[in-house]
């Protein structure tokens, strides 16, 4: 591969692999001859990078850089191996191209590791925590060096900058470190200007255009999951009086009882919309009423416990007697009687007689 298609390869569709690579000069055939667990990583940003910074540690592979420029340089990978073999597999391919004496290669010597222990490693890390460039360097960084910075690193992630991703550990401990007052913007206020310009570069940008879909199905899912119900800061309801209304709700269907919305609304002192959201199931889904109706299905609407009626299961066997009376004997009482000593309709007296109504009672429970 050339440095700029190297250059413009995102990572992750490289590869993280660990083994030999090698730097060929296209005009002159000299090579030079390298290794690393994380290839893709070294060759742009250990060789690349710093050749076309002019800083690369080569000084040889540098003038030659220099002088031939990067189109005529290919980086290509010899063989993958495992990590306790890379400095023997790498002396092995600079051996077959004539060792670091050879005029034919620009390696200037035999491959080394440094090996490094974790206890050097973090007493290295804590000596330069809170250190600044300019205590590092003697010298503060220039606009322009921080401004090379920036556009270097803009859109590049962790695992792209450094071949890795974040540990979970490190993602907590980065986490603990900027929380709260900790954090460097804590307190601090945008700008109208800050805030007009953030506005402006969202404008008709959608959350999924912004973070991809996967990310926003995602966190609709979590957001639902974590403010359903009695969760969510702004409900007023909990779960048994929503049982309730959807209960006053389905038998308002079921019996086309009289009660409206409004009513609902002001016996539970909630906003109609609220009661209406209900109803549609737009709000409250999770919420299920399955056993509660047929519950109240046995019960509610079934004989004196119905609200359409003021008969009652004795005022009923009453009635149940006299028509077993009426027909067992030639008393000429007509339904009409019948229904103006109870109070009742017609209807209803003929629906008991003929058992389409009040099927529950039976005269032999009560003899």
């Amino acid at each position: 591969m050339k440095s700029q298609e190297i250059l413009e390869t995102k990572p992750f569709r490289f590869g993280k692999h660990c083994g030999i690579y090698k730097i060929t000069n296209l005009v002159n055939q000299k090579v030079y001859i390298g290794s690393s667990k994380n290839i893709f990583h070294r060759i742009k940003y250990g060789h690349i990078y710093e050749l076309n910074l002019n800083k690369h540690k080569n000084s040889y592979l540098q003038r030659s850089w220099n002088k031939y420029s990067s189109e005529n340089f290919e980086f290509e990978i010899l063989e993958m191996c495992e990590e306790d073999l890379l400095l023997e597999r790498e002396q092995y391919h600079l051996d077959h191209y004539g060792g670091c004496i050879s005029e034919d290669n620009y390696n200037n010597k035999d491959p080394e590791r440094l090996t490094v222990s974790n206890e050097t490693k973090k007493k290295m890390s804590e000596k330069m925590m809170g250190v600044s460039y300019k205590d590092r360097c003697g010298k503060e960084m220039s606009e322009l060096t921080k401004k090379k910075m920036s556009e270097s690193r803009m859109g590049i992630t962790y695992e792209e900058r450094f071949g890795k991703e974040k540990s979970d550990e490190m993602k907590k401990n980065l986490s603990e470190k900027f929380s709260g007052e900790l954090h460097p913007l804590f307190g601090l206020k945008r700008s109208e200007s800050t805030k007009n310009k953030i506005s402006e570069s969202r404008m008709g940008v959608n959350f999924v255009e912004r973070f991809g879909k996967e990310l926003a199905d995602e966190m609709k899912k979590n957001l639902s999951e974590k403010n359903k119900g009695v969760n969510n800061n702004s409900a007023i309801l909990n779960e048994q009086e929503v049982k309730e209304i959807k209960l006053i709700l389905n038998m308002i269907i079921k019996y086309n009882l009289k009660i409206t919305l409004k009513m609902v609304s002001e016996m539970f002192n909630i906003e109609k919309s609220t009661v209406e959201n209900i109803r549609k199931n737009k709000n409250w889904k999770h919420v299920k009423i399955d056993d509660e109706i047929l519950y109240y299905e046995k019960t509610f609407g079934k004989g004196e416990h119905s609200v359409n009626t003021n008969l009652t299961n004795d005022i009923v066997r009453e009635i149940k007697i006299i028509l077993q009376i009426r027909k067992e004997t030639d008393i000429k009482l007509t339904y009409n009687y019948i229904a103006e000593m109870f109070n009742t309709t017609y209807t209803i007296i003929k629906k008991i007689n003929l058992g389409s109504t009040w099927k529950h009672i039976s005269l032999d429970q009560y003899q």
